[in-house]
C-alpha cells in the first residue's frame, strides 16, 4: 500500500538490533538461516502490547486516521482503503499488532501471509507493511521493538520468514534487490488507437488470469504463488482503493493490469501505483496510451510503478520520472547475490 519508506531513521541505528537477527550477511548456504526467532524486545510498562482483529470495524476508522497523520507525509486513509487491505486472505490478529501508551495508538505493524516462489525454492513468508510510530514517539525504540513482536507474533512452525521493503537507505545487512520506483504525469495527452480496451474483472476471467500469471511466472525469479482466495483478491476491484482491470485488444483477453489508488494532500491528488502487469501482446505503446486515457478517466494524476516485471516496456519510452531507490529485504533468509528488478514479477502489496 504505498511506499512503503516507513521511517528509515529509525533503522540507521538499528545495529544494535540487526545484529543480533537472522539476517542475509557473510552466509554462503541460500535458504532459512535459523529454525529460531530471536525473544522480542522488551515492552516497557506502561506501553502494552495489543493484537487487532482485521474483521474489527471499529479499528478501520482508528487506523485509517492514525496512517494518515503520521504514515507517509501527503497521503490519506479511509475505511475503505483499511477495509480492503485487511481483508487479505489468511490475515489473523496475530499479524496485526499496536503499540498503545494508556489507550493511545503509538506504534503499528501489519504482516500479511504470502506464499514465495524464490529462485526455485517455494517459502512461506509474511509481507510487512504499514510499519508506523507517532510522531511524538519517534526516537524511542519502538520500530524495532513491534518489529520484534512482529517475527514473533507471525511466525509458526511453517512459517519463519518476512519480506518487505524501504526507500533510499540501505539496512546493515544484505537486500535481495534494489529496485527504483518511476512516475507519470497523465496530465499528457495520448491518443491511442481503437484497439485496446480496460475493463472490470470478474469471475468470469479467473481462470484465464490463473491460466496467464502460471505462464508467465516462468520467466521469474521471484513472485508470489496464490491459491484460489488470493488470487481473487488480487484480481478483484474496490473502486477508489484498487482495481483488477483486464487488457482486450481487439475483443480478445491479451492481460491484466492491477494497481492501488493512492490519495494525496486532503484528495486533491491522486496516484496509480501498478501491483501487476501480464501483457500477452506487443504493442506496449498503445496500451500505455490507453492506460493513461483511463487515468484521466478517473481523475488519476500520475502513475506509478517500479521498474519491475514488465513495467520496463513503457518506463522509458514514456520518459518516466526516476523516484527513490527501493529496496527489497528478507529476514531470516539467505540468497546469493541479488536479484535484478527484472527478475521481480509483483509489487507486494
Amino acid at each position: 500500500m504505498g511506499f512503503l519508506s516507513t521511517f528509515v531513521s529509525f533503522f540507521q541505528e538499528k545495529h544494535k538490533y540487526w545484529s543480533k537477527q537472522p539476517v542475509s550477511r557473510d552466509h554462503n548456504e541460500e535458504g532459512i538461516i535459523s529454525n529460531l526467532i530471536p525473544f522480542p524486545l522488551r515492552i516497557k510498562q506502561p506501553n502494552q502490547l495489543v493484537k487487532v482483529d482485521p474483521d474489527n470495524k471499529s479499528f478501520h476508522n482508528v487506523l485509517a486516521n492514525f496512517l494518515s497523520i503520521h504514515y507517509i507525509k501527503g497521503y490519506v486513509f479511509n475505511e475503505n482503503d483499511i477495509s480492503w487491505y485487511l481483508s487479505h486472505p489468511y490475515l489473523n490478529g496475530d499479524n496485526i499488532l499496536n503499540l498503545k501508551n494508556e489507550n493511545m495508538l503509538i506504534a503499528n505493524i501489519v504482516a500479511k501471509p504470502y506464499k514465495l516462489c524464490l529462485k526455485n525454492d517455494i517459502i512461506n513468508t509474511h509481507y510487512v507493511d504499514l510499519l508506523t510510530v507517532h510522531k511524538d514517539h519517534r526516537s524511542k525504540n519502538y520500530a524495532p521493538l513491534v518489529i520484534s513482536h512482529t517475527a514473533k507474533e507471525s511466525s509458526n512452525k511453517y512459517s519463519k520468514v518476512f519480506i518487505f521493503k524501504i526507500e533510499q537507505k540501505r539496512l546493515p545487512f544484505n537486500h535481495i534487490c534494489r529496485m527504483k520506483f518511476y512516475s507519470y504525469a497523465t496530465n499528457n495527452t495520448l491518443s491511442p488507437n481503437s484497439s485496446h480496451v480496460l475493463k472490470h474483472s470478474t469471475s468470469t476471467d479467473m481462470v484465464y488470469i490463473k491460466q496467464l500469471y502460471n505462464t508467465s511466472c516462468s520467466r521469474y525469479k521471484c513472485y508470489p504463488i496464490f491459491d484460489e482466495y488470493q488470487s481473487k483478491y488480487i484480481h478483484s476491484s474496490k473502486p477508489g482503493v484498487y482495481e483488477s482491470l483486464i487488457i482486450m485488444e481487439n475483443g480478445i483477453r491479451k492481460g491484466v493490469l492491477t494497481y492501488v489508488v493512492n490519495d494525496m494532500m486532503n484528495y486533491k491528488y491522486r496516484v496509480m501505483e501498478i501491483v501487476l502487469l501480464l501483457y500477452e501482446g506487443t504493442d506496449y505503446t498503445d496500451l500505455f496510451k490507453q492506460i493513461n486515457k483511463h487515468c484521466r478517466a478517473k481523475k488519476i494524476d500520475a502513475i506509478l510503478c517500479l521498474n519491475i516485471g514488465e513495467n520496463n516496456k513503457f518506463i522509458k519510452k514514456f520518459n518516466f520520472v526516476p523516484g527513490f531507490d527501493t529496496y527489497l529485504y528478507m529476514y531470516n533468509y539467505h540468497i546469493n547475490g541479488t536479484l535484478r528488478p527484472s527478475d521481480i514479477l509483483f509489487n507486494f502489496i
